[in-house]
């Protein structure tokens, strides 16, 4: 408790002296996709993935009558393979692993239905013909068919994902969430969700530290700043923005700073985590305020 009121009094230093600014990008990969939802990778994670399924739960914040999947290796150090992939509507929060029955999706590759992603590698996926709305939660299931293979992830996911036990192989073709036993507050490997869109519609991308992370949010609750925004802006006659979360907890805008920052710093991050997603019309920036207790100079 004492961390985070800590925190939140940090928040008024950072009006003042960090930034929180609107810019306008030009990411732009087709006129139809932006977007949606997607999540900053930031180290290799300790649990190890074997003959294994992942169900990671990700809820995006614009509607479109199709989607398709980013997959980021960025921190792996040896390429992963992904047998099979799906993706569908989670059917409840009380079925939280549960797809909506018929409406589980295979997910290909080049019309393939296995890809292997290359160390610090990224690939994006087919057409998915499955019709999203904003503020629905998505499933996606991963088959990872290797043996203790660690994971490219973001850390401090503030959503339950879901994970079967090692050895139980692919269930990527299941609706039920019974064997997805073990949960995870981790988000491996899925670095993007874009919906294609049918009304003009641009991303917003919260790009920061942990205030923008959600640090001290509640897990599940889908109450960090930028939630409420984008349920705000869900409320709207037509949608005309998604907002994207890109923050990592402890980021820092430059690596010149003692202690040496424990992810990429925001400069050298901009590329990937905000300019390479489709559709980017506008940034917040809320970062600055680890550089000050670091003591790095103006």
């Amino acid at each position: 408790m004492r961390s985070c009121l800590s925190r939140l009094r940090t928040t008024e230093i950072a009006v003042a002296v960090a930034f929180a600014v609107f810019w306008p990008a030009f990411a732009q990969t087709g006129p139809d996709w932006t977007t949606a939802w997607a999540t900053s990778q930031q180290v290799v994670g300790q649990t190890r993935v074997s003959n294994a399924t992942l169900r990671l739960i990700a809820r995006v914040t614009a509607p479109g009558d199709a989607i398709r999947l980013r997959f980021d290796n960025t921190f792996g150090t040896a390429p992963v393979t992904f047998g099979k992939v799906s993706a569908g509507p989670r059917q409840s929060a009380n079925n939280p692993a549960s797809i909506s029955p018929g409406l589980l999706m295979p997910v290909t590759f080049d019309g393939k239905s296995s890809i292997t992603i290359a160390a610090r590698g990224s690939v994006t996926s087919d057409r998915i013909p499955l019709a999203v709305d904003a503020q629905e939660d998505l499933a996606v299931s991963i088959y990872i068919p290797g043996v203790d293979v660690p994971a490219s992830q973001h850390s401090g996911a503030m959503v339950t994902s879901f994970i079967t036990d090692n050895g139980a192989g692919d269930l990527t073709a299941s609706e039920s969430g019974a064997p997805f036993k073990a949960r995870i507050t981790t988000m491996p490997w899925l670095k993007a969700i874009d919906a294609r869109v049918t009304a003009p519609t641009t991303a917003i991308v919260a790009f920061g530290d942990s205030i923008t992370d959600g640090t001290c949010t509640t897990l599940d609750g889908h109450d960090r700043w930028e939630d409420i925004v984008a349920q705000r802006l869900a409320l709207q006659d037509t949608v005309r923005h998604s907002v994207v979360n890109e923050g990592i907890g402890g980021n820092t805008v430059t690596r010149n700073v003692t202690p040496p920052p424990d992810s990429t710093p925001g400069t050298e991050r901009l590329d990937r985590d905000v300019l390479a997603h489709a559709g980017v019309s506008h940034v917040v920036v809320f970062m600055g305020t680890n550089d000050i207790r670091r003591e790095a100079s103006a």
